[in-house]
């Protein structure tokens, strides 16, 4: 369905809108696809006599939904079934950063804008879709957010405890030096990175590298393109490379076809690790170029 054409808020009054809660925006848009025989979930197979009916009596009762299972029980691909229930586009407060409901706004801008221009209030338009990405980003934000406040405890457990002047000391005493440094840095990346997100990854690791790299005369935009480089490969990497999960769900390809699609990149990627690792010309040359070299006060 094209964008509607309402523009204000007497438009879309006139139109006979109403405000809905999203279970009942749900319910509604169920059973109108029952009653027209439409397919509800479409893909998913196995389900149809056991959870998608259980998962439509919920709907239809208003409940709250969580779904729990195994790994591949489907209940990603239900979730984004129960996002096309909902109305193809949404009204919102045009300018409003929470996509207030022009009918109850809850934000202060939204319901000053009300105030002031009211049937004349700028009304915007945003797709379920909009709605899907957006509720996405936030779950993935408050994760990042967990993650940075963990990992700035753990630095300022680690610079009280002098944990990397410890671990420096330690290196040295053995006779590793910064080639050996490097290699260790490398292996807990392209371990962690095959586990974890990559920005908390790199929360975690970086105030931990960061002083023992200086201590051994380290360039610090050279171990930070070692760790861009290891976290690139950590995100094509099984078991939670994020952008093999992207790429499957775009081109709608069976994970282990992704995988082996992506090998040959993965090897390119580990020659090109080896090469920035033990060559730092290629990681400073550009910046001692245009910025002068690197001045680190201890």
């Amino acid at each position: 369905m094209d964008r509607p054409d309402i523009s204000t808020l007497g438009q879309l009054k006139q139109s006979g809108w109403l405000s809905r809660s999203v279970k009942q925006e749900l319910r509604d848009n169920l059973v109108q696809r029952l009653r027209e025989g439409k397919p509800v979930f479409e893909g998913i197979h196995g389900y149809e006599d056991t959870v998608l009916p259980a998962l439509e009596r919920a709907i239809l009762a208003g409940h709250s939904i969580n779904l729990l299972g195994l790994r591949g029980q489907a209940k990603t691909r239900m979730a984004r079934g129960l996002v096309q229930l909902l109305d193809e586009w949404m009204p919102v407060v045009d300018g409003s950063e929470l996509h207030d409901d022009p009918l109850r706004p809850i934000s202060r801008h939204a319901r000053d804008l009300l105030a002031e221009h009211g049937d004349d209030t700028p009304i915007a338009w945003v797709h379920r879709d909009a709605r899907h990405a957006l509720f996405e980003s936030g779950k993935v934000t408050i994760m990042l957010m967990f993650i940075i406040a963990n990992a700035l405890i753990l630095k300022h457990v680690l610079t009280d405890e002098q944990i990397p002047q410890m671990i420096t000391d330690a290196l040295l005493s053995a006779g590793f030096g910064a080639v050996m440094f490097l290699v260790i840095v490398n292996v807990i990346l392209l371990i962690g990175g095959q586990f974890m997100e990559p920005s908390g990854l790199v929360v975690i690791v970086a105030p931990l590298v960061f002083p023992i790299a200086i201590e051994l005369g380290i360039d610090p935009i050279h171990l930070g393109i070692i760790m861009v480089v290891n976290m690139e490969i950590g995100m094509i990497t099984p078991p939670v490379g994020l952008n093999l999960f992207v790429t499957s769900s775009v081109a709608a390809m069976p994970m282990m076809r992704v995988v082996k699609a992506a090998l040959p990149w993965l090897g390119i990627l580990f020659l090109f690790l080896i090469i920035v690792t033990y060559v730092p010309w290629i990681s400073t040359v550009l910046p001692t170029w245009f910025m002068g070299p690197e001045m680190i006060i201890r």
